[in-house]
């Protein structure tokens, strides 16, 4: 879905150099000097990583539209992570190398929220 620069919010997701990235900090910032732009702190969803770019006034971007769920950290297995939909119990897998370093601070039994792009 396309949009522009001048709708970028904080927690929206869009796809940014390729990778899918969620809006953590947003500014518009009018210089008293040039043209105004959107400064924008990304958090890569795959990797966790933090970019910051900025954005002129205008500028197209590719939104992502990302549904989130709550879901309940069941157990690891192999390569996959168990959740299960708190809202109709059923249990999904999760490949490990999608959560990335997250696994570290994941325990048995804890609430989560999983997004999946719609």
């Amino acid at each position: 879905m396309a949009g522009s620069s001048s709708d970028l919010r904080v927690g929206a997701v869009i796809k940014f150099n390729g990778e899918i990235c969620k809006i953590i900090k947003y500014e518009h910032i009018t210089p008293g000097k040039g043209p105004a732009h959107h400064q924008a702190k990304m958090r890569n969803i795959k990797t966790g990583r933090i970019v910051e770019n900025r954005f002129r006034t205008g500028e197209s971007v590719e939104f992502i539209r990302v549904e989130n769920r709550n879901y309940q950290f069941l157990y690891k297995d192999g390569d996959a992570l168990y959740f299960m939909n708190v809202d109709d119990y059923n249990q999904i897998p999760v490949q490990a190398d999608i959560i990335g370093d997250g696994i570290k601070y994941l325990k048995e039994n804890q609430d989560v929220q999983l997004g999946r792009r719609t």
